[in-house]
């Protein structure tokens, strides 16, 4: 699926104040019953929840690899991540994302859409404090988003390198 087709017609979409100043575009998605994002420069495409390769003796968390178009990529279940048991169902989607490439895959319950909100309305997070891979909290008028924060994501799948090309 398409970034534009993630979004949701601008009639299901709450209404977002006007931006002032500097705005980001996020990817919005669910996991559970908390709406998270990334920034939409670093998804790269959302697909349908495939089949994956598992991997044996994987880390916790560890989906298993996504075969897209001849390369390998790591999924990792969002579910885990954030301390929720794992649940995928045929509404579940896996966000494919990396600076120039896909690097990873991330399973979310639901993709939501693609929302431009203020840089103003994000308050920055102590990694440290609360989790490696949130890194802000971004006020909206339909309630919070947490960012994630990528390079955290990545650091989930050490051992895989980066994608494979068979």
């Amino acid at each position: 699926m398409a970034l534009a087709e993630a979004q949701h017609p601008p009639a299901a979409r709450p209404a977002q104040p006007a931006a002032s100043g500097p705005t980001m575009q996020l990817v919005v998605f669910e996991i559970g019953p908390q709406r998270y994002a990334l920034p939409v420069d670093l998804v790269r495409e959302v697909v349908a929840l495939p089949a994956l390769l598992e991997l044996a003796g994987a880390a916790v968390g560890l989906c298993g690899l996504l075969n897209r178009r001849g390369t390998y990529v790591a999924v990792i279940d969002g579910r885990i991540m954030v301390g929720l048991p794992h649940s995928a169902s045929l509404d579940s989607q896996v966000l494919l994302a990396g600076a120039n490439q896909p690097e990873l895959g991330l399973l979310v319950d639901r993709v939501t859409g693609v929302e431009q909100l203020a840089v103003s309305q994000a308050t920055s997070l102590d990694r440290r404090s609360v989790g490696t891979f949130l890194d802000q909290v971004v006020s909206t008028a339909a309630g919070p988003i947490l960012l994630l924060y990528f390079p955290a994501l990545l650091a989930m799948t050490p051992a895989l390198d980066r994608p494979t090309q068979l």
